[in-house]
């Protein structure tokens, strides 16, 4: 190689630097602009954008992620797990502007590209980041849930505002704490009449054993049984009663018998005596089997209170028309849930979007309202307010519902039905 060709090949070198280095500069510039711009709509600095490690990290922060998780990049191997997380992140924000999948996958090829969308394209209005729980996801912690600590000893009123649209639907007087419903007063039972005539069918029985020591003239006596029949079967209320026992019915069949007796005085005392005993044996059972019966009713016509009040039914429907009562106050969600807690309910959504966890989410009803807790989910809880803004939650902490809530992609909300 001569001098001249070595020139030519340093020149031709040092112009591929030179062109790299511009292109790495705007490419460099393009980036960052777009960045400044894409954190200030999320709420961030935007001086962030322009230092290149610290604008990964708020990209992970921003979208629920550790903002250490940094150093995985520089792993080998392990950095295909941090590029897994960068991706949930842009997925999370792709989320909060309106975006779908097609963007997460822009996010991770050309980050520029995507950055300039979000920064200058047409998105769906954030709903805004609470700053506390991007310090806490910034710092590798855990963010604190000032909408439980600050709602009902309101501390705060920022938090309060939330909740306005969520009141009537736990406010109202068909909620859970419904007013007791003093039951309408017993009214008297017509089975309460019978007793009372017991003590004179009885007293009208009794004459019957005097009949076997009697005269002839003293057989009118049973034919007096006959008549309290008569007006037993007569009254409605006391047939049911009477007619049970078998034994009632032989008196009808003696009374004939007792009318012939005045004519053959001899033989018909014989059959007085030997047919007199089954008169006075029935006569004492009927009678006790009488009072008894009435004492057993005593207890069995007391008036039942029963309670009357409302029940209020909650549901739990899906954009897709899925619909479910929730039975407990706790409730787990997602594809396949299970749960080892026996007052907790597992309820698993149908999912066509394949963005639900196996175990997404917890609800749960404290103090008359709604809370959702994302439970480690991939795709994350977004929860929407009555203006539609919706409002990504940190992992593990109860956050109030306000109106409809999002996991994955599946939309969900809450209702309640009130029943009789």
């Amino acid at each position: 190689m001569t001098s001249t060709d070595a020139e030519a090949v340093a020149g031709l070198t040092i112009t591929i630097m030179l062109l790299g280095g511009l292109v790495g500069a705007a490419v460099y510039i393009w980036y960052g602009l777009a960045l400044s711009k894409l954190f200030t709509k999320l709420g961030a600095e935007s001086w962030r954008g322009w230092v290149p490690i610290v604008n990964e990290m708020e990209i992970l922060a921003r979208g629920g992620v550790p903002s250490w998780s940094v150093v995985y990049y520089f792993i080998p191997v392990v950095n295909l797990y941090g590029l897994y997380l960068k991706a949930t992140a842009v997925h999370r924000i792709n989320e909060q502007l309106g975006r779908g999948v097609g963007s997460t996958v822009l996010g991770i090829l050309v980050p520029p590209v995507w950055a300039s969308i979000l920064a200058w394209g047409a998105t769906a209005p954030v709903a805004g980041v609470d700053a506390k729980k991007v310090e806490a996801t910034r710092g590798g912690g855990t963010a604190p849930a000032p909408s439980i600590a600050t709602g009902p000893l309101g501390g705060e009123p920022t938090p309060s505002a939330p909740r306005a649209p969520f009141s009537p639907l736990v406010s109202d007087p068909s909620g859970y704490a419904l007013p007791v419903v003093q039951p309408a007063a017993p009214r008297p039972a017509p089975a309460f009449a019978p007793p009372v005539a017991a003590p004179q069918e009885a007293a009208a029985v009794r004459p019957a054993p005097e009949v076997p020591g009697a005269a002839s003239d003293s057989a009118s006596p049973a034919a007096v049984i006959v008549n309290p029949w008569a007006q037993q079967s007569s009254t409605p209320a006391a047939a049911p009663r009477i007619s049970a026992p078998p034994t009632i019915a032989t008196p009808p069949e003696l009374a004939p018998e007792l009318d012939f007796e005045p004519d053959p005085v001899v033989d018909l005392g014989e059959t007085r005596v030997t047919a007199a005993p089954p008169v006075p044996e029935p006569a004492p059972d009927h009678a006790q089997s009488t009072l008894g019966s009435g004492d057993d009713d005593d207890e069995l016509d007391r008036t039942v209170v029963v309670d009357r009040r409302p029940v209020v039914r909650w549901r739990l429907s899906t954009d897709d028309g899925f619909e479910v009562d929730l039975t407990a106050s706790k409730i787990v969600l997602g594809r396949n849930p299970s749960t080892g807690e026996l007052d907790v309910e597992a309820v698993a959504i149908p999912d066509t979007t394949r963005t639900l966890s196996k175990t997404h989410a917890r609800l749960d009803f404290l103090d008359g309202a709604w809370t959702v807790t994302d439970l480690g989910s991939t795709n994350g809880v977004l929860v929407v307010d009555a203006d539609g803004a919706e409002e990504l939650i940190p992992v593990n902490e109860a956050t109030p519902l306000l109106a409809r809530f999002v996991l994955g992609k599946v939309g969900m909300a809450l209702s309640f039905e009130q029943r009789s």
